[in-house]
């Protein structure tokens, strides 16, 4: 099969949404209002527990409300994906199965962590999954949070699969991320890690599973559509105004920063489940200044 002939995700900025709680719950009023905020800025898809959502805190029961609720809300008004995967491949599967049944339109599949798996079982792992789903499947690879990268010839091999259309990469090694997006130039890679975008587009990237777009989803998407009609001093100039509050909020572990803002904005609790815990008085402090600094306005 062609690759052109592949189920695709859609370029540009896709929101990595947070799963708001109130008092450890879900609070589903609030996503309803996030959601709705996104559609209306236009975003290009939504992913629902992702790292951001706080997937590994969330119960079945709690998924599959959320998947459901999520999918009403959306109302195919943008590509709808789901966050899948765990430690082991079993769960991912499970999870897949459900996104696919439940309505979702892509899944995205993190790596497995804690095991830490050798290339082949991450090859193993990736092509069990995509075997569970029609969808289109979105790799993850997120050594910081995996212990493992996914290689460039191991990400080659798992591109061979006709549901494996698309790679979202959150390495920080510049050496890496080159060679894949220079490797892959006919495939579709997705910047995984905000602070990064301008050299992933730079380089042929198709767009970023973001962070902060869910506080600034149209200024973050002047960004990328700046690039795109090839305005790039246009592009820096939104981009470099930006990068503080990127730098602020990873000051912490993601979703903490990014919940603080919210809360800020009035957009939901600042609540993370243990073992993430809320930030302190002088990270909030430094997230605030560096968004007002911006001189965006909710």
């Amino acid at each position: 099969m062609e690759y052109a002939d592949k189920k695709r995700f859609p370029h540009g900025i896709i929101t990595a949404v947070v799963t708001p709680f109130k008092n450890t719950e879900i609070d589903y009023s609030a996503l309803k209002l996030m959601l709705g905020r996104q559609i209306k800025a236009g975003v290009d898809g939504i992913v629902l527990l992702g790292t951001t959502g706080e997937s590994p805190t969330v119960s079945a029961k709690e998924r599959s409300r959320l998947i459901e609720f999520a999918k009403e809300c959306i109302d195919k008004r943008t590509f709808f994906i789901v966050g899948c995967g765990g430690a082991d491949t079993r769960t991912a599967q499970e999870q897949a199965k459900e996104a696919y049944q439940r309505g979702a339109d892509g899944i995205l599949c993190v790596t497995p962590y804690y095991n830490r798996p050798p290339q082949d079982g991450i090859v193993r792992h990736y092509l069990t999954v995509a075997e569970e789903t029609e969808l289109p499947l979105m790799m993850y690879n997120v050594p910081s949070r995996t212990g493992v990268s996914i290689t460039c010839k191991t990400a080659e091999v798992l591109f061979s699969h006709e549901n494996i259309t698309a790679l979202k990469e959150a390495s920080s090694d510049i050496y890496d991320i080159t060679e894949k997006l220079t490797a892959f130039s006919g495939f579709d890679i997705f910047c995984g890690n905000d602070e990064l975008l301008l050299p992933f587009l730079s380089l042929g990237a198709v767009g970023c599973v973001s962070v902060i777009s869910n506080a600034l989803p149209c200024a973050y998407k002047t960004v990328y559509d700046k690039f795109l009609l090839n305005k790039t001093d246009e592009a820096r100039d939104a981009f470099v105004r930006i990068r503080p509050l990127l730098k602020s909020l990873s000051q912490s572990t993601n979703p903490v920063g990014i919940k603080a803002l919210l809360a800020y904005l009035d957009l939901c609790s600042p609540d993370v489940r243990l073992p993430l815990v809320k930030g302190d008085d002088g990270e909030l402090h430094g997230i605030i200044k560096a968004y007002s600094e911006t001189g965006y306005v909710l």
